[in-house]
């Protein structure tokens, strides 16, 4: 079965998102939760995130246009 746009940005987010989850636990384990570098690391994390869910909700939109 082919995968339609929606399907493809929605499994390119939920890659993403997982990639970003797995740095966050391997940060977690490599600074113990402390230091300049974890705290640099998990702010990164974080606006990766955002720009993430930003962008979904940009495509959500586009999509939902599309449909109308």
């Amino acid at each position: 079965m082919t995968k339609t746009a929606a399907t493809k940005l929605d499994d390119a987010f939920g890659t993403a998102r997982s990639c970003l989850h797995a740095m966050r636990l391997m940060t977690e384990t490599i600074f113990q939760g402390s230091g300049k570098d974890y705290c640099s690391l998990l702010t990164m994390i974080d606006g990766a995130e955002r720009a993430i869910n930003d962008a979904q909700a940009v495509a959500d939109t586009l999509l939902e246009d599309r449909r109308c």
